[in-house]
């Protein structure tokens, strides 16, 4: 059975959609915005790559988007796009199609937010609509409800490992024909407590520069073999060890710099044995550290195979190389993989 993947919808701090995604790898940088931070120390102000929505309202109704947060937005917004750039939005075919939400933080940034970081707590300050959108899968229900879909509807919280979770139960999904399409969609919002304690850890340690970034990104998976599927296919996908990685491939590495110095120890070690001698690139720089940022290492893997483009260490795709495999070493030891081809 082949997997495929016949559109791809992304907003981050690099801009919104796969054209912006493409450029801001091609610069090889995405532009931080400044986040102001109210704590019980002060103001501080910290680099931020956050998202803009605005584009969402080109689809759909202002008016319906009122009562949902931005967090809510971001994922319904890349839903959209990728099914744009699939050529389904506005006329999908009347079949099963499931969605899958994998998220790191999920709501809990909307939670902090109402809560404050400050010690001035104001009850009259609490927003019912916020408060109404800090359910774990309110993200997942909103979309299904816009899409009018009545699939299957799951959301997944497994930290860094959310992204190889989600791509996982898709294809079990599509294995078992439950349905003939899946939406698998990644989501992460800003998170303040993490821009704090980035903030106060790099006061000490110079090495904290990658910004903590927010975003979105949403694959449309099918075993269609009929479609075109222009992002390529799903090799491989899953946790497990570094003994057996791919030999003809190209990787893409996610390092979680929240893990302690021990892990940090063994994942260099295995990391150095296990890719030795092969092409190994990283793109956190241009859209932050977050949970789920593997789903936009994926996202570019995709796109190196439909435009044969290749970005910092990340060569060309050509017939020699067959394969590029997203690599995530996660903050509590784990590590997963996520592996495309051309075929």
């Amino acid at each position: 059975m082949k997997i495929g993947i016949k559109g791809i919808g992304l907003a981050g701090g690099f801009g919104c959609g796969i054209s912006e995604f493409e450029q801001a790898l091609d610069r090889d940088r995405s532009e931080a915005h400044t986040v102001s931070i109210e704590t019980v120390k002060g103001k501080i102000e910290v680099p931020g790559l956050t998202a803009d929505t605005s584009r969402l309202k080109d689809f759909i109704n202002p008016k319906n988007l009122r009562r949902i947060d931005h967090y809510t937005q971001m994922a319904l917004l890349a839903c959209v796009l990728a099914l744009e750039d699939a050529g389904l939005w506005k006329a999908r075919p009347a079949k099963s199609m499931g969605i899958i939400m994998g998220t790191g933080y999920g709501s809990t940034c909307n939670t902090f937010d109402f809560q404050d970081l400050t010690t001035d707590n104001n009850i009259c300050g609490f927003s019912p609509i916020q408060f109404s959108n800090s359910v774990h899968n309110a993200a997942a229900a909103h979309i299904s409800a816009f899409l009018n879909e009545k699939g299957p509807n799951l959301s997944i919280n497994q930290f860094d490992m959310s992204p190889c979770c989600a791509f996982m139960t898709a294809i079990n999904w599509l294995a078992e024909e439950r349905v003939e399409n899946v939406l698998v969609g990644l989501c992460d919002d800003f998170s303040k407590i993490m821009a704090c304690h980035q903030y106060f850890l790099s006061l000490n340690d110079n090495t904290w520069n990658i910004p903590v970034g927010e975003g979105s990104v949403f694959f449309l998976l099918t075993k269609d073999e009929t479609s075109f599927c222009p992002y390529g296919y799903i090799k491989d996908a899953g946790t497990g060890s570094f003994d057996s990685m791919p030999e003809n491939a190209d990787y893409i590495l996610n390092f979680d710099r929240l893990v302690n110095d021990r892990i940090r120890s063994v994942f260099s070690r295995e990391i150095k044995k296990a890719l030795e001698n092969k092409n190994i690139s990283s793109f956190e720089h241009i859209y932050g550290s977050m949970p789920v940022n593997m789903g936009f290492d994926i996202a570019a893997a995709g796109l190196s195979i439909k435009t044969g483009k290749g970005w910092k260490s990340l060569p060309g795709f050509n017939s020699g190389i067959r394969e590029i495999c997203c690599l995530k070493a996660g903050v509590s030891g784990e590590y997963g993989l996520i592996c495309l081809s051309s075929n």
